[in-house]
């Protein structure tokens, strides 16, 4: 339920049909590579499957052609290969059935209603179009499962097509990814190869659960890789320079979101001391020229609560009674923020004082008895 109600769900949504029926195809390529791997049924039944399988991708989806037919032919070899036959007549006869009549058919498909003089394989891909976009937010949930579910595989050394189509799908989206970069494709076909992408790592991660329990070690460092991948996009600011070279492949930098705490203190130290240097500087006045040199006992102020809090902490006013002191005393301090609600409401008193020293936050002012 899960898988169907993302990337199935949003390109159903989009509309693209044939994008579904592509990636169903896959998924059946994937199990009838398997099973004839494993020889559960009669090799010509499985054959003929196959071969619709993969006319099926070449005319459905193109994209997924090559990876798909890559990965299927070298388990084929591999098969082959165990059972010393990879080179032999059965071999070459088992791929001419997998292989030729879906070639021939979507090439004609291809070069014959799709491609023409005026439309090609290249010009074609750098067409923009409306899709469901994000980077990698939402893989980060599955992916530690995902690369333990590859790892088992691999280490019991079965010959899968997952073996081949995972990596393959990999460094295909990493192609159209640098050729993005090149605005020489658009982010419209890399983002929906992610469809794929989607199904290979629900595969792997349903594949890795049995193992949970025996590679929880091995789970927890898959769990730290994809963190840490995440941490160094951060870092590098990667997202950014994704977005200012093509805004299209990384519409929102999501780096962050998994990193707030770092993000905020890096970004707070980066922009230094947030509170006002003004104010801080009437504060310093008040504590050096009036209080230290015991020109009054305590110098109220007007201004918002926070500055009331640091005030007091950095003039040395405890105690709370200054607040009393405007019958009294013979200075004040006033802030002309936004946030110094009693100095608004009567400003022209506050500004009928005498001024003995003001900044740009506000000013020290004498008070008529």
């Amino acid at each position: 339920m899960v898988y169907v109600i993302g990337y199935p769900l949003s390109s159903l949504m989009f509309g693209f049909v044939y994008l579904g029926m592509g990636i169903s195809i896959v998924a059946a390529i994937i199990v009838l590579t398997d099973s004839f791997v494993k020889e559960e049924l009669q090799k010509w039944f499985h054959l003929i499957l196959l071969m619709l399988g993969c006319a099926g991708i070449f005319t459905c989806y193109m994209l997924f052609m090559p990876i798909t037919f890559f990965a299927v032919i070298l388990c084929i070899f591999r098969k082959q290969w165990q059972r010393k036959r990879l080179i032999s007549a059965d071999t070459v006869i088992t791929c001419l059935v997998v292989f030729l009549l879906p070639c021939i058919i979507g090439l004609f498909y291809c070069y014959g209603g799709l491609f023409t003089k005026d439309v090609s394989l290249g010009s074609a891909i750098n067409n923009e179009g409306a899709c469901y976009r994000d980077l990698y937010s939402n893989f980060i949930a599955f992916l530690p499962l995902a690369l333990l579910g590859y790892y088992q595989t691999l280490k019991e050394k079965k010959n899968e097509v997952i073996v081949f189509l995972f990596p393959f799908a990999i460094v295909f989206l990493a192609g159209l990814f640098i050729k993005g970069m090149r605005l020489e494709a658009s982010s419209y076909y890399f983002y929906k190869n992610y469809n794929l992408m989607w199904l290979l790592v629900f595969y792997l991660a349903i594949s890795a659960l049995p193992h949970l329990q025996s590679q929880t070690k091995l789970l927890l460092g898959c769990c730290l890789t994809v963190w840490a991948a995440v941490f160094v996009l951060y870092l590098g600011n990667v997202e950014e320079k994704i977005k200012n070279r093509s805004e299209l492949f990384c519409i929102v930098p999501k780096a962050g979101w998994f990193n707030d705490i770092f993000c905020y203190n890096f970004d707070t130290l980066a922009i230094g001391p947030r509170y006002s240097q003004w104010k801080l500087d009437l504060y310093s006045y008040v504590y050096q020229e009036l209080l230290q040199e015991q020109k009054t006992i305590a110098v109220p102020l007007v201004g918002g609560w926070e500055d009331e809090i640091w005030y007091q902490d950095i003039t040395n006013q405890r105690d709370t009674a200054w607040r009393d002191w405007w019958d009294t005393g013979e200075y004040i301090l006033v802030l002309t923020d936004e946030k110094s609600e009693d100095y608004w409401a009567l400003q022209e008193f506050f500004d009928a004082l005498t001024i003995v020293y003001q900044n740009d936050a506000g000013y020290v002012a004498k008070l008529a008895h």
